[in-house]
């Protein structure tokens, strides 16, 4: 059976507390209005970044879920799984 992808990582300590994790951001022309307010930012330590924009976050299934905080958690940030 295949994992639904229903989750995103949510941060809850840190600088990055409340925003939501993605790929990380490398820059170039962004012409989202909401992410322009409020860019990506590279979560040192990670190959992450995050966005204050729920929409922007990469879903997840469980067991990738789980990965990321475990990478995010070496890197001393808590986090969360939270359903779509």
């Amino acid at each position: 059976m295949i994992e639904p992808i229903d989750k995103r990582v949510k941060i809850t300590s840190g600088e990055h507390a409340g925003r939501y994790i993605g790929p990380n951001f490398g820059g170039g022309l962004v012409t989202n209005p909401e992410m322009q307010a409020d860019m990506p930012r590279k979560i040192v330590g990670t190959k992450y970044s995050s966005y204050s924009q729920v929409k922007a976050a990469t879903k997840y299934n469980a067991t990738s879920g789980s990965t990321a905080q475990q990478e995010l958690r070496l890197a001393g940030i808590e986090s969360t799984l939270e359903p779509v």
